[in-house]
């Protein structure tokens, strides 16, 4: 009896809070419609009461490329505690997963974001916020509450990236685009690693219902960007390296070893490893094509630069190859 008095006030709360957003916010995209100086107000006083919160996500993931990946995983779980929990604060992201659908919430913001200063104010305030994303994601447990999220997600960041100019700061900058979007991924991914594996568990809940799908694909937007892309092969060796990672923990995640007498009675975790590996490897072209384009841009410059250029990025893949292949051997 208890708990059903305690959880009533709290669907009663959800339930106000869709009405009245529904309300209140295709109301706030109309009057940033008239465009500006009215944009500009409305832009700012919701800026600063709902996204505008002291502190930032501490969660961040440093790769040595001495350390085995082994080693890694386990760092990265017990560092897990020091991603920053979803921030209810901030009102207007907590929206997008109250909000049966995310069309409102979205042309709001698509009005607010052709002021360039809201743009660039929002995309710093939402790099801060993303990781806190990955643990929110677990808490969703309907599909069409996760399609909504990811909805939301990706249509704001398919406008945050196209400024090409402001993401190339980013990435270079302090905010560190490209690596916090990473983190999160590799947050994600490692939670469905087991104990003393080096391979993704498709039967966990996080592959199971995709929760990585917006963080991959983020990712691997940035990346499909030509100029981003080389920068971070050439000048970025921690993040190639983190994406080594990545890719190394997803290999040989479904042996599909036949369990009974025909396919149809098979566990369905064939697929979820499918869905994983379809995802991750739209990775592949842009990322290796950058090596590709630095080698083209270094034959002008000095022979040993190169050299030393493919040498060391070579050696970090064969590096990753040798350290899963020693693993596999120990388990036998």
């Amino acid at each position: 009896k208890e708990e059903k008095l305690v959880s009533q006030p709290s669907t009663a709360v959800d339930q106000y809070l869709d009405n009245f957003a529904l309300e209140v916010i295709p109301w706030f995209a109309d009057l940033a419609s008239l465009g500006d100086p009215i944009r500009c107000i409305v832009g700012d006083e919701l800026f600063n009461c709902c996204l505008n919160t002291p502190g930032e996500c501490r969660f961040s993931v440093s790769v040595d490329e001495n350390e085995p990946l082994f080693q890694l995983l386990l760092r990265v779980k017990r560092n897990l505690a020091d991603i920053a929990i979803y921030d209810s604060s901030a009102l207007l992201c907590r929206l997008s997963a109250h909000l049966p659908i995310a069309d409102p919430l979205i042309d709001l913001y698509l009005q607010l974001l052709y002021d360039q200063s809201f743009k660039r104010k929002f995309m710093r305030a939402f790099i801060r916020y993303y990781p806190s994303l990955a643990p929110f994601m677990k808490t969703i447990s309907k599909s069409n509450d996760k399609r909504t999220m990811d909805d939301f997600i990706n249509r704001i960041t398919a406008q945050l990236w196209n400024i090409h100019g402001q993401v190339m700061e980013s990435i270079k900058s302090s905010c560190n685009l490209l690596g916090t979007l990473m983190d999160t991924l590799l947050w994600t991914l490692v939670q469905a690693v087991p104990d003393n594996s080096i391979t993704i568990d498709c039967d966990n809940r996080s592959i199971a219902k995709d929760h990585y799908w917006s963080f991959i694909t983020d990712t691997i937007t940035l990346l499909s960007y030509n100029p981003a892309a080389s920068f971070v092969m050439k000048e970025r060796r921690d993040l190639v390296q983190k994406w080594l990672s990545m890719i190394s923990i997803t290999m040989d995640m479904n042996p599909n070893t036949r369990q009974t007498v025909h396919v149809e009675h098979e566990k369905d975790t064939w697929r979820n490893a499918f869905s994983l590996e379809l995802t991750f490897s739209r990775s592949f072209a842009p990322f290796f094509s950058s090596f590709g384009d630095n080698i083209d841009n270094m034959k002008q410059g000095q022979r040993g630069e190169l050299l030393s250029f493919v040498r060391d990025r070579i050696r970090m893949i064969t590096d990753r190859l040798a350290d899963i292949f020693q693993f596999n051997r120990m388990e036998t």
